[in-house]
C-alpha cells in the first residue's frame, strides 16, 4: 500500500517510522526535518519553508496521489488534519473528512457543537482587542485566550490583569474563556474504529501545564492515571467520550487515534477542554507502552494499512506506571545514574531566555515505577 504521510514534525517524533515501508511511504515535511529522515533512508522526501503556512504542500500531495497512485493519507500532527481530509474528500479516500476535521480542529466551533451535551467554560470567539474587552465586563479575571486552530499551547496565554492583556500583541482569530479552577486535567488517548470507541488509557497532570509556566514550580509531569484501576470511573470515562466523539464526528465512521483533555473540578464533574483527532504529545505512545505493553504505534500503522487488530487482546489495566516528566530549567544529565529513568533529553535554552510554551523545555523525562504513589515520588526526584 501506498501511503502519503504529511508530517510537520521531526524524524524523532515520526513514530510509525518503525513500521512503515520506505520505498512506499512518501513524506511531506519542513525543511528544518529534511536531512533528518533522507539520513534514516526515507527518500521520498519533499521539505518546504513555513511548512504549516505553504500553499505549495497541498499542490505538491496531489501532484504525488496522482503521479504514485496513493492509497492512503496519513496525517502525523494537528496543523495537518484539514489538509489530509480535503485531499480525501478530492479522491474519496477512507479517512476523516473535512467537516469533521474542522469541528477537531477549530476550538470555536467544536466547543458550540458540544455546548449543549457537556460542561465546559464559558467562551467566545475573539478577533479584535475590542471583542476580547467586551468578553471581560462579564467574565472576571483569570481567562485563557488561544488560536482557534492552534495546537499543543502555542500562542496560548493565561491572562490575570489589565497588565497581562496589554502584552498580547494578536486576538485574531481566536477563543476567549474562563480559566477553570480547583480541578485537576486528565486526558484520554485511543484509537476509534470506524466511529466507535476500541481502546484508550487515562493519564493526569500533576498541575495545570498552562499555568506552570508563571507559578514559578519549573516544570509539569503527566503520568498514567491510577483512575485506570476503578471499573466506574473508566465506564464514566468511556461514556464520556464516547458521546463527544460520536458528536464530533458529525454522522461521519472513520478510523482514527484521538486526545481528549478534561477537568474533574473537586464535586467530581468533568469540565470539557478540547480534543483532537490525532496521537496525544508528551510522550504519550511510550508511556502507554511501558505502563500497558500497547504499541500504539503498531496499531495505528495495522489500521492504515487495514490490517485487523484484536482490540479485546489489548490491556486496558496498566501493569506499571509511567510519567513523562518536563522541566523547563535543568542541570546537567546527573539524573541518568537511576535505573527508572528509561530516557532523557536535556537541551539548555540559549541566552538564558524565558520558555514561550509549555513544549519549551530544557529537559523531558520518561520514568517507570511499579505503582501509582511511588511513581508521582519518582517525579519529585526533578
Amino acid at each position: 500500500m501506498k501511503i502519503l504521510f504529511l508530517s510537520r514534525v521531526p524524524f524523532e517524533a515520526f513514530y510509525l517510522k518503525n513500521y512503515v515501508d520506505n520505498e512506499n511511504s512518501f513524506i511531506l515535511t519542513d525543511e528544518r526535518f529534511f536531512n533528518e529522515y533522507t539520513l534514516n533512508e526515507f527518500d521520498n522526501t519533499i521539505c518546504f519553508d513555513n511548512y504549516p503556512e505553504n500553499k505549495n504542500v497541498l499542490k505538491k500531495a496531489i501532484n504525488i496521489i496522482e503521479e504514485h497512485k496513493i492509497d492512503s493519507i496519513y496525517s502525523l500532527e494537528e496543523s495537518d488534519i484539514e489538509r489530509a481530509a480535503l485531499l480525501r474528500r478530492i479522491y474519496g479516500m477512507k479517512g476523516q473528512n473535512i467537516e469533521s476535521a474542522l469541528l477537531y480542529r477549530d476550538k470555536y466551533f467544536m466547543k458550540k457543537v458540544l455546548e449543549s451535551i457537556v460542561s465546559l467554560p464559558h467562551f467566545e470567539a475573539v478577533d479584535n482587542k475590542i471583542n476580547f474587552l467586551n468578553f471581560l465586563k462579564i467574565h472576571d479575571f483569570p481567562v485563557v485566550l488561544k488560536p482557534r486552530k492552534g495546537w499543543s499551547s502555542n500562542k496560548t496565554y493565561k491572562i490575570s490583569s489589565l497588565e497581562d492583556v496589554e502584552e498580547i500583541q494578536n486576538f485574531s482569530n481566536c477563543i476567549v474563556e474562563k480559566w477553570v479552577t480547583n480541578a485537576t486535567m486528565y486526558t484520554v488517548d485511543g484509537i476509534q474504529e470506524n466511529g466507535l470507541l476500541k481502546w484508550f488509557a487515562i493519564h493526569e497532570y500533576d498541575q495545570n501545564i498552562l499555568e506552570s509556566l508563571s507559578n514559578g514550580s519549573g516544570g509539569y509531569s503527566m503520568m498514567t492515571s491510577e483512575k485506570m484501576q476503578d471499573k466506574e470511573y473508566v465506564r464514566k470515562v468511556k461514556e464520556y467520550t464516547e458521546k463527544i466523539i460520536k458528536k464530533l464526528n458529525n454522522g461521519e465512521s472513520f478510523t482514527s487515534s484521538f486526545h481528549l483533555e478534561f477537568f474533574e473540578n473537586d464535586k467530581g464533574e468533568f469540565i470539557f477542554c478540547e480534543i483532537a483527532s490525532r496521537v496525544g504529545g508528551g510522550k504519550t505512545i511510550e508511556l502507554i507502552k511501558l505502563a500497558y505493553g500497547v504499541d500504539l504505534a503498531q496499531i495505528l500503522y495495522d489500521l492504515t494499512i487495514e490490517k485487523p487488530v484484536n482490540f479485546h487482546a489489548l490491556n486496558n489495566v496498566p501493569k506499571k506506571y509511567a510519567a513523562c516528566v518536563k522541566k523547563y530549567k535543568t542541570n546537567k544529565m546527573q539524573t541518568l545514574k537511576n535505573s527508572w529513568i528509561i530516557s532523557a533529553k536535556e537541551t539548555l535554552r540559549t541566552n538564558n531566555s524565558k520558555p514561550v510554551n509549555t513544549n519549551d523545555t530544557e529537559g523531558v523525562y520518561v520514568i517507570e515505577s511499579e505503582n501509582f504513589e511511588d511513581c508521582k515520588e519518582k517525579v519529585r526526584y526533578f
